[in-house]
């Protein structure tokens, strides 16, 4: 008799009495076994709950306001360029290591937030942090927390590598088109109008969306000269907005981004593209997404 069926048969045997103790009547089951109730007998929560509490609102989240920013650490691509090469200078690259590598700024190293709380060797160089210029809010945060520990001098790479890559500065490995790169989705767009430091134009195009996205600017196109005007001299002065979050029914290729990034620099310009239509069917599709796991699992219905 080989090993697997001299296991099978030493576990039917194991599993006799057991059973046997369950299925004759008047038997009661063995000391370990009592108090534990029947599995399967019975069902909780005929009414699908939530197993996690009372649901809640099926708004969309609000923009994260908790946490202390410190939008003194932002540089742009070009004064980065100028502080390389640099030994003292660690370049900390933020995004996916599946994104860092497909393409990255040489000599940048793929680190998460929660490795650079650890190195302590770093703190005397100076940091800077570098993203893929969306929901940037996160890295402001991030490196006033990383002053805080002790870090000398923490700079965020405004507008990330999509900006460093709009300049035409040099990358290594193959970047996607800059289209990609900056074309925000609705949940995306979303978020970036929820931030206060940004500041949202709204082409003449899409005035729908006036009561659906707040604090937006209209402009009567999409133009470099359109863009500009609505900045205002006072705002380019002093760069005061994180981002130009342009949302537009037009479809721009990399040259006509370029052109409009060239034109707003040193601002880091991101897009969003599409109809009115398109926008709200992307949007009730992520609301439907939140409110799933607002709820949480449900447990099942008795009977079934």
């Amino acid at each position: 008799m080989n090993s697997f069926f001299r296991s099978a048969l030493c576990a039917c045997c194991l599993a006799m009495p057991l059973a046997h103790a369950q299925l004759v009547p008047g038997n009661k089951p063995p000391t370990a076994l009592e108090g534990i109730p029947a599995a399967g007998s019975r069902c909780d929560g005929d009414k699908g709950e939530s197993t996690t509490g009372t649901a809640k609102s099926t708004t969309l989240r609000e923009y994260p306001t908790g946490n202390v920013a410190n939008f003194g650490c932002a540089i742009d691509a070009d004064r980065l360029q100028s502080m390389l090469p640099s030994p003292d200078i660690m370049l900390a690259d933020l995004r996916a290591p599946s994104a860092f590598a497909v393409f990255h700024i040489f000599p940048a190293v793929n680190v998460s937030p929660s490795v650079l709380a650890n190195r302590s060797y770093w703190r005397n160089k100076r940091l800077v942090l570098i993203g893929d210029g969306k929901g940037e809010h996160e890295l402001y945060v991030q490196c006033a927390r990383l002053k805080r520990q002790g870090y000398a001098g923490v700079y965020v790479l405004r507008g990330g590598i999509a900006q460093w890559h709009a300049h035409g500065l040099p990358l290594y490995g193959r970047a996607p088109a800059l289209a990609t790169q900056i074309r925000l989705s609705a949940t995306e767009l979303w978020q970036e109008t929820h931030n206060p430091r940004n500041l949202v134009l709204l082409d003449a195009s899409l005035s729908s969306l006036v009561k659906t996205l707040p604090a937006t600017r209209a402009i009567p196109a999409s133009t470099p000269d359109a863009i500009v005007g609505a900045l205002g001299a006072r705002d380019r002065r002093n760069a005061s907005a994180t981002a130009i979050i342009l949302v537009t029914a037009a479809q721009f290729d990399d040259d006509r981004i370029v052109e409009l990034s060239q034109a707003v620099r040193p601002i880091p310009l991101l897009i969003h593209s599409g109809s009115a239509d398109e926008y709200h069917k992307q949007l009730a599709l992520q609301q439907a997404v939140w409110k799933t796991h607002e709820q949480g699992p449900r447990t099942p219905r008795c009977g079934n």
